[in-house]
């Protein structure tokens, strides 16, 4: 975690210049508006859907990614369903990468950013009610000052013999800003040096005309160092980690964002392994 999470809002405006005055400071409530719409307006007992949390950002202001990176606060939806509804964690789409002087990079959102959470419905649900589903969302909304933010939102789904879809051109935008799984990247090689406490990826990609690469751990595993090389027949990410184990189940496991630009247009890809001593073999 960045030491800029841990400070209180306050304290965090002073820290990045902005006056403690409250008539002087930006409402963070207003410069981000959330609004929360599902995929069905109808769901089957037993059945799931999704919901579609949109953060609509006001123009020159940008919100933070699951990892914010180097400064920043991760962007939160936190849900209130009726009892034996569950609401999964949100899925975040790929983000922008972030520099700023004093060689800090934050991971981050301008303009919109739709999270995704898929909804299970209890099998006992009674075909003929509604139920409303809630959802409080919370940020750190940044230009050149940053302040806390947050807001709420709420949608009814009812409980049918019969689903009803809804807002599908929405679901669809939103879907295709995911990552994808990783065995869905064709002609990619994964091979990793170094030792257990400083390991090092190396990704090559066949085709790949441009590369980034998102961390989404801080702890035990940080990112220490990134290189990108592309040459004619594709593009190869260096990155190195440091690995401190602070529980004994804790392993070497590398997770984050490959964004993938070749002749065919950008996707992005979920990366999630562990590290592999050199000499047991680690090429994929």
């Amino acid at each position: 975690m960045n030491i800029l999470t841990l400070l209180s809002p306050l304290v965090f405006l002073a820290a990045v210049g902005v006056p403690a005055q409250d008539d002087e400071m930006p409402d963070g409530d207003k410069l981000v508006q959330v609004s929360v719409v599902a995929d069905r307006e109808a769901v089957k007992p037993g059945g799931t859907a999704t919901l579609a949390v949109r953060y609509a950002i006001e123009p020159k202001w940008h919100v933070y990614w699951e990892n914010p990176g180097d400064s920043g606060m991760s962007t939160r939806a936190k849900f209130t369903a009726p009892e034996g509804w569950k609401v999964a964690a949100p899925r975040f789409p790929t983000p922008m990468r972030h520099d700023v002087e004093g060689d800090i990079t934050t991971f981050i959102f301008e303009n919109e950013l739709v999270l995704l959470a898929d909804v299970t419905v209890p099998a006992d649900a009674k075909p003929g009610t509604q139920v409303r589903i809630e959802v409080e969302g919370s940020w750190l909304v940044c230009t050149d000052v940053c302040v806390p933010g947050s807001g709420k939102a709420s949608v009814e789904i009812a409980v049918a013999d019969t689903e009803k879809p809804a807002n599908d051109a929405l679901f669809a935008a939103a879907r295709a800003k995911l990552p994808k799984p990783w065995s869905e990247l064709a002609k990619a090689r994964v091979s990793w040096t170094g030792t257990e406490a400083e390991p090092r990826l190396t990704l090559i990609v066949s085709g790949a005309k441009e590369l980034d690469y998102f961390p989404l751990d801080v702890e035990p595993v940080e990112l220490v160092s990134r290189s990108i090389d592309i040459g004619k027949n594709g593009g190869t990410l260096r990155a190195g980690f440091a690995f401190e184990r602070k529980e004994t189940t804790d392993v070497p496991r590398i997770r984050g964002v490959l964004r993938v630009r070749t002749d065919l247009g950008e996707t992005a890809y979920l990366l999630d392994h562990t590290y592999t001593p050199p000499s047991a073999g680690s090429e994929k």
